[in-house]
């Protein structure tokens, strides 16, 4: 799911609602998607995770991890 998320993220033009994404990778449970997806991603600098507004965004070093990381095949 991380790298799911994060893909999804690197595709996307500007910042995307916590609740569309929870949609797109078809998470189960919205609240378990923060915890277990969002926060920890948000604190490794993955991405930038504004609880406030629900508003989610891939960093710069969330962006060298796609481009680094993930297999070209999947993007």
């Amino acid at each position: 799911m991380k790298d799911r998320s994060l893909l999804l993220l690197y595709g996307s033009p500007g910042p995307v609602l916590e609740g569309d994404l929870v949609d797109w990778v078809e998470y189960f449970n919205p609240s378990a998607f923060k915890d277990n997806i969002l926060r920890p991603e948000h604190k490794a600098k993955l991405i930038e995770f504004d609880e406030i507004t629900g508003l989610v965004h891939l960093s710069p070093t969330g962006n060298k991890y796609v481009e680094d990381k993930i297999p070209l095949t999947l993007l």
